[in-house]
């Protein structure tokens, strides 16, 4: 209204004086007017007499005469208005009829739905939850605000996205584009409701997806790209945000606000609608990253960067980043700002963390390529890019009929130290962990069969004893090199490690072999003599003391003993904890005052807020493939902080509830699950059931008072 009042005002200057307080009296209504802040997406630009007609009826509450920029958006918040239709290409009725035999409007307002929570949030909308009064249907509304909209000359966002909504609805993979429609204040799209949310959250909360789970969804985008590309629409901002996930877990592609659209027959090469000036074509340049950057920083590809043209291949970038993020649990680029992160882009700066999958490595190095023409795919014809679909990642997927078939469950990847396996957690939040440790899982998680089905041992562990005779004539041969090799009469080595071998009081150091046979020695290893072995029996047990003593009896122990002799309480009466542990959460207050007051020469107690530290140790961190060492602190309250302990610096901490449980999953490592995040952390010094002994007793002892 400002621009439109100042242009007026000018040429008033020119006229007589005799009229100049009439005019001013039309001027200051026109302004009015103008501030009910119609919009024109066509002509945003020229305020005044742009000519321009519009497509669209008039709504019954707006007057005959308005300012010219609201024109175009009537034109295109209007042309998809019957919501009770899939396609994008219904015709409208004017006013508010009903159809005869439904009894819902074909024209619709915010009136036709109940609003509920908030599912989005974008610069200048937000997303709600919304129920159709009519039908019950529920829909995902993104309402946009027309002030924000103009102030920000954001029109052309909107009118992209609506066009490219058009192109896509009822394309399998995609977000439908059922109604638009709008009043004074705001705009409105009415568009599936994707009932689990996006992408992103499922990655943040497993660390990371399993090669299943990756390659499905990768294998779902791939399709989604032809299907896209072949109408002609470049999405120019792929990320998990924008990857949703609908009832039965399939993707679907959404948020075309950066689209571009170009004709379908050939999208290779789209010319930019409007390139930066010479001076500010520098990706570092602060009017470029400002005005000309569309996307996310951490997927925008180098041409993007760059200034040069766009074309499909921003998409297949897009592709590889997300393949990164999926397999590894961070994006391929990561840095501490926006600048940072572009000049890791231009100078392809990409390390692979260990443990990611070799093929999905070679596949993303193929996608992440800086000249856009020589990216896996750019060369395909016909609209599918069969040079990605025949990659040896994608062995095993069924292209044919990929959106019927059940998706996989999401499990993070959790690469384990040797190659032969993979530790998987199939726990479910909130529901599939019993609280507590129960003697049946703590015997599992321990990787002790007693004589049960169903091991949960590690692969490297469970297939000890079915090494087949090729193999073991093979590790015979290494194992001629081994100084332990003479002590084993001509059996293969298993397992190796020193130990000390105690006799009352008295303790030797030895070195413990377990061999085919079975058979277990015990070596001098001062003296190199075969001091004696273990006599093996079906009768033979093991029984772990703690996480540094065990004993092998004969004959053996039963599994109320063992659960017993860990030390581990399992939520039932007459506690065998040790003390330290088993008093964690009943410190008198007493006891609490004099705690915290030795406690404040310890170096940590800077980052717990005055809470009494009970138990802290170093871990290492994981998400998805990347781990970080952490001090680890439980305190009242209760509370888990995480510290840098290199930079002293307090980087975190694991959000307590009634809900959060914890998992064992060997002596190293356990997660921590909390409602929206799975923590996955490993104590290097073998400690994993104690912090999970001591993280359950704090939860029962801090929830069972709460609820009584």
């Amino acid at each position: 209204g400002i621009s439109n009042f100042r242009t007026t005002k000018w040429r008033l200057s020119k006229r007589s004086k005799k009229k100049k307080k009439k005019i001013r009296s039309e001027i200051v209504q026109k302004r009015c007017f103008s501030q009910k802040i119609f919009l024109c997406t066509s002509c945003v630009e020229l305020p005044r007499n742009c000519g321009k007609k519009t497509g669209g009826a008039m709504m019954k509450d707006e007057e005959p005469q308005r300012d010219n920029r609201e024109e175009s958006l009537i034109a295109e918040a209007q042309p998809t208005n019957d919501v009770s239709s899939n396609s994008a290409n219904n015709s409208r009725v004017p006013g508010n009829a009903t159809t005869p035999r439904s009894g819902v409007p074909t024209k619709r307002s915010a009136t036709d739905f109940r609003f509920g929570k908030t599912i989005g949030e974008g610069s200048f909308s937000t997303v709600y939850l919304a129920k159709d009064i009519h039908t019950r249907r529920e829909y995902a509304i993104k309402v946009c605000d027309k002030q924000h909209i103009i102030r920000e000359k954001k029109s052309e966002y909107i009118k992209r996205e609506r066009e490219a909504l058009h192109v896509m609805s009822s394309v399998p993979g995609f977000v439908n584009l059922y109604c638009t429609f709008q009043d004074q204040k705001s705009l409105y799209f009415v568009m599936t409701y994707a009932a689990n949310g996006d992408l992103l959250p499922y990655i943040n909360k497993v660390g990371s997806f399993d090669m299943e789970c990756t390659r499905f969804y990768a294998a779902e985008l791939v399709i989604a790209l032809e299907q896209m590309h072949k109408r002609g629409v470049i999405h120019r901002d792929l990320k998990p945000e924008n990857i949703l996930l609908d009832e039965k877990m399939h993707s679907l592609i959404a948020d075309f606000g950066s689209a571009k659209m170009a004709p379908s027959q050939d999208s290779n090469v789209v010319p930019p609608v409007k390139p930066p000036p010479e001076k500010d074509k520098t990706p570092m340049s602060r009017s470029f990253r400002r005005n000309s950057f569309v996307g996310t920083a951490q997927y925008v590809s180098p041409e993007v960067l760059k200034g040069q043209p766009t074309s499909k291949a921003v998409d297949l970038w897009a592709l590889g980043c997300i393949i990164y993020q999926m397999v590894s649990g961070l994006p391929p680029f990561r840095a501490g700002s926006e600048y940072l992160i572009f000049q890791k882009i231009l100078k392809q700066d990409l390390t692979f963390p260990d443990g990611f999958d070799v093929t999905a490595k070679d596949l993303v190095e193929k996608l992440l390529v800086i000249d856009p023409n020589a990216r896996l795919g750019a060369d395909d014809a016909d609209n599918r890019y069969d040079s990605i679909r025949n990659h040896a990642f994608f062995d095993g997927i069924n292209w044919c009929n990929l959106r019927e078939q059940t998706p996989p469950q999401i499990y993070p990847y959790l690469p384990g130290r040797s190659l032969e396996g993979e530790l998987r957690s199939r726990y479910r939040v909130p529901d599939n962990l019993e609280p507590g440790l129960d003697e049946r899982q703590l015997t599992r998680l321990l990787g002790l069969e007693l004589g049960t089905t169903g091991s949960n041992l590690p692969t490297e562990q469970s297939s000890l004893a079915r090494v087949s005779e090729v193999e073991r004539q093979q590790r015979l041969e290494i194992q001629k090199t081994d100084k332990w090799n003479q002590f084993v009469e001509g059996e293969l080595i298993l397992k190796k490690g020193y130990v000390h071998k105690r006799k009352g009081l008295f303790a030797r150091k030895r070195m413990l072999l377990l061999t085919t046979g079975p058979r277990l020695f015990y070596i001098d290893p001062v003296q190199m003599v075969k001091k004696g072995e273990i006599p093996w029996s079906a009768e033979l047990r093991v029984e772990p003391k703690n996480f540094k003593i065990f004993f092998v009896h004969t004959p053996g122990l039963d599994e109320r003993q063992l659960t017993r002799l860990l030390g581990l309480e399992l939520g039932t009466t007459g506690s065998n904890l040790p003390t330290e542990q088993s008093s964690l959460a009943r410190v008198s207050e007493v006891e609490r005052q004099q705690r915290l007051e030795i406690q404040k020469t310890d170096k940590w107690n800077q980052f717990v807020e005055g809470e009494l530290i009970l138990k802290k140790g170093y871990v290492h961190k994981r998400k998805g493939l990347f781990a970080r060492k952490r001090m680890l602190l439980l305190t009242t309250g209760p509370r888990l902080f995480y510290i840098d302990p290199v930079q002293m610096v307090k980087k975190g901490e694991i959000p307590w509830s009634a809900e959060l449980r914890v998992e064992p999953k060997n002596f190293k490592i356990f997660f921590v699950h909390t409602p929206n995040r799975t923590y996955y952390l490993e104590d290097s010094e073998g400690f994993a059931l104690e912090w999970c002994s001591a993280i359950e007793n704090v939860r029962n002892s801090t929830y069972s008072n709460s609820s009584s």
